[in-house]
């Protein structure tokens, strides 16, 4: 893909190959050979370890195909004239386009499917709402692309039993122990991602919280984790890890 023409038929095509995705993304792969095919000198256990990973980036990208697809015909059925009128011109931009290339290799490159499908869900509704390139989105796009599955599944366990995302959050109010320290390392993590901000010391009855258990939420924080429950993932997490 090279320009936002590209880009345009691309999505028309993923629209409608979208109840057939692994089989079209397969008949297209094959006629892409990885370049350690052709070197004749290469070993059986390099080739194999090029597989795996060419594998993995394979699923990864079905899960963003399959989200971002899914989201444009939820959000507008199809792709007409109009609309792909439209498009074209929000993708002239050159930081619009590139956001979309940003997307896709981010989701390639992720450490988790389930962030791949996060990350598909988030560039869908770029797309469908011609949504501008933003900070806002590069962060939720960077967060997503870095965090594995157990830090994703963490921070949705945390994010759930929010009732007032008005106030200062603390892990011990919320009790999620029952994950483990993973709690507090995923936190800290959502800190440098700027998903979740820093809090200062907080005062209870039970004296003060230790700052690094305390967060706050912000409008980041409330997309990030709409995103995680829109895109299905919340769901699939769910039934994978219980």
């Amino acid at each position: 893909m090279k320009n936002n023409k590209d880009i345009i038929d691309f999505t028309r095509k993923v629209i409608d190959h979208i109840e057939d995705l692994d089989n079209w993304v397969d008949g297209h792969l094959k006629e892409i050979k990885d370049y350690s095919d052709t070197a004749s000198d290469i070993v059986g256990p390099i080739k194999s370890f090029v597989s795996v990973v060419r594998f993995i980036k394979t699923r990864k990208f079905k899960s963003f195909l399959n989200s971002y697809g899914r989201k444009i015909k939820n959000n507008k059925g199809v792709i007409d004239d109009k609309f792909a009128e439209k498009l074209k011109k929000h993708l002239e931009k050159k930081r619009n386009l590139n956001l979309i290339y940003e997307s896709i290799d981010s989701a390639v490159q992720s450490n988790s499917i389930y962030s791949a499908s996060c990350i598909g869900y988030l560039c869908g509704s770029i797309v469908a709402n011609l949504h501008e390139s933003s900070n806002k989105i590069l962060i939720l796009i960077n967060a997503f692309k870095n965090l594995n599955d157990f830090e994703l599944y963490s921070s949705a366990l945390i994010l759930e039993k929010i009732k007032d995302w008005t106030r200062i959050q603390n892990l011990e109010e919320l009790n999620v122990h029952s994950i483990g320290t993973i709690s507090e390392y995923t936190i800290a993590k959502l800190k440098n991602l700027q998903i979740v901000e820093s809090a200062k010391l907080q005062k209870t009855i039970h004296g003060l919280y230790d700052q690094q258990s305390n967060f706050q939420l912000s409008e980041i924080t409330e997309e990030f984790w709409d995103i995680i429950k829109n895109s299905g993932v919340h769901v699939l997490m769910k039934n994978d890890f219980t």
